[in-house]
């Protein structure tokens, strides 16, 4: 049974990428940290749950989380590593 190669082990074992300008790109986990955020934002903007620039994680209809609890993060602070989201965004 032929299993396919993961999206980000793909492009941490050196396929040509103009987005390798990063520390330890070699590194599969870190390569596969810093496209899991991007992905997240990329969820977060789809999903409409980006508000002044934050990502927020997505609730439960049914959960009784109090807004301190809830996590977020920066959306431009995932892109900056790759030189901003419209850089992203052109590969």
């Amino acid at each position: 049974m032929a299993f396919a190669t993961p999206e980000f082990v793909q492009w941490a074992i050196e396929l040509p990428c103009p987005l390798r300008d990063i520390e330890d790109w070699t590194s599969p986990e870190r390569t596969e940290s810093l496209l899991r955020a991007i992905r997240a934002a990329r969820s977060a903007q789809i999903e409409r749950r980006v508000m002044d620039g934050i990502c927020v994680e997505p609730l439960e209809l049914d959960q009784t989380t109090r807004i301190e609890t809830v996590k977020a993060f920066q959306i431009n602070e995932v892109f900056k590593v790759f030189g901003g989201e419209e850089e992203v965004r052109q590969h």
